[in-house]
């Protein structure tokens, strides 16, 4: 009796090692297939996309933007994304688009934080907001940077923030829990020639720079460029922005609220 309690014992340890080696091979051949794919790849993307940017540096951070010149405004639409809430890379090929990067800032209840026009339609009327102090619009051929839009009926308006330059002049943030992420932003200059512009750092198109440095860098990209900045504004950043041209991809990874296509 003792041999067969000692022969099951066994046969049971046996059993046991063999279910316990195949969960594992299961396991091993689930578990990392993602994680490669999640880290590796996209930055080797990044390190291909970061090439084709142009670099600036400030007090002694590296960074890398590119600048996209609209050079016919009355090509240039504002569109809503709320609802929908697709990927920029489809809205870019559905609306033939030469250009698209991402408007302002939403809500959680996936509306527009500010003011916001599109085809002369006004989805929401401005708010009073000291992060979205300013408005772009846009009407014909003019595009305006201001604290209030001055043209009548824009086609398209934006209530966006905060502004960076006004009149010439950089003017000073004091931003609460300022964190370094991706920047978009938009700009006239004094021949009232309309820029967008993606701002990240050197070795990650996921982060950027402060808010509070945003000014004094654009300045510093517009002595660089050659190019007399007379307004500029942020547009909404980080996970929920993207810059897209004909040779430059920069995709978002929450969805962008609105957007603004150049056809």
């Amino acid at each position: 009796m003792k041999k067969i309690f000692t022969l099951i014992f066994f046969l049971a340890l046996i059993l046991a090692f063999f279910y316990l080696q195949k969960n594992s091979q299961i396991e091993e051949a689930i578990l990392p297939t993602s994680t490669p794919q999640a880290f590796i790849l996209p930055q080797a993307s990044f390190e291909k996309t970061l090439a084709k940017m142009q670099a600036v540096d400030f007090l002694g951070k590296n960074y890398k933007y590119q600048l996209y010149q609209i050079e016919n405004p009355k090509k240039l639409s504002l569109y809503p994304n709320f609802t929908d809430q697709e990927k920029t890379s489809i809205l870019f090929q559905k609306n033939a688009c030469q250009f698209l990067t991402n408007a302002s800032f939403y809500t959680t209840e996936d509306l527009p934080l500010g003011a916001f026009t599109t085809n002369f339609e006004e989805i929401k009327k401005p708010i009073k907001s000291l992060l979205l102090d300013g408005f772009i619009c846009s009407k014909e051929n003019q595009v305006d940077i201001a604290l209030t839009c001055s043209l009548d009926n824009p086609r398209w308006l934006l209530q966006a923030g905060p502004l960076l330059i006004l009149n010439n002049k950089e003017l000073k943030l004091t931003i609460q829990n300022d964190e370094a992420r991706r920047r978009v932003l938009a700009f006239q200059d004094n021949k009232k020639d309309f820029y967008f512009l993606v701002l990240t750092q050197d070795k990650s198109l996921n982060l950027g720079p402060l808010l509070a440095d945003l000014p004094a860098i654009l300045i510093t990209i517009g002595l660089q460029e050659k190019i007399e900045i007379q307004n500029a504004i942020n547009l909404d950043g980080g996970s929920a922005s993207a810059f897209i041209t004909s040779d430059l991809e920069i995709e978002e990874t929450n969805y962008i609220g609105g957007y603004f296509c150049e056809k």
